[in-house]
């Protein structure tokens, strides 16, 4: 099933039809700045999550060659590798 595109127009004055929608799949958002977003249950984002997570957190996501983001991205792993792995610390 294709997911479906709301205008941000639609999503705003629908928005519990699209959230509603968005329990059984994801619902994409098409902004005025012609980017997109998604807009999951979280019941899927759950699941989803480890598989978001780790492309993120294992670094050169952007391909070869250092990036901006893979920058922001390495003091990201730096601070989450800093609390270690389960870890409750919180930040200060």
């Amino acid at each position: 099933m294709p997911l479906k595109t709301w205008t941000a127009t639609d999503a705003q004055t629908r928005f519990a039809e699209m959230t509603a929608d968005a329990q059984a799949i994801p619902q994409i958002v098409a902004l005025p700045d012609g980017k997109k977003v998604v807009v999951v249950s979280q019941d899927y984002f759950d699941k989803a999550e480890h598989a978001i997570k780790l492309p993120l957190m294992t670094g050169g996501f952007a391909g070869p060659g250092e990036s901006d983001f893979d920058r922001a991205m390495q003091d990201v792993r730096a601070e989450a590798g800093s609390k270690g792995p389960g870890s409750d610390a919180e930040d200060s």
